[in-house]
């Protein structure tokens, strides 16, 4: 799991390293299968971005 968390904080650090002032608005995680942890990269993405001190609003769609 530390890999998991380290790997999502160097994305959310890429992203805002390389367009300082253009930060995405949405971005979307998805899969063809279910059960595959959508959900908890979501979660621990959203975790990440919130530890840059980005808002986060977090909507999951599963059923």
């Amino acid at each position: 799991m530390n890999d998991q968390a380290t790997g999502l904080r160097q994305i959310a650090a890429r992203s805002f390293a390389t367009r300082p002032h253009v930060y995405p608005h949405v971005i979307t995680i998805t899969s063809g299968k279910g059960g595959v942890g959508k959900s908890t990269i979501a979660l621990n993405l959203s975790l990440a971005l919130c530890a840059f001190g980005k808002k986060v609003r977090l909507v999951d769609g599963a059923t």
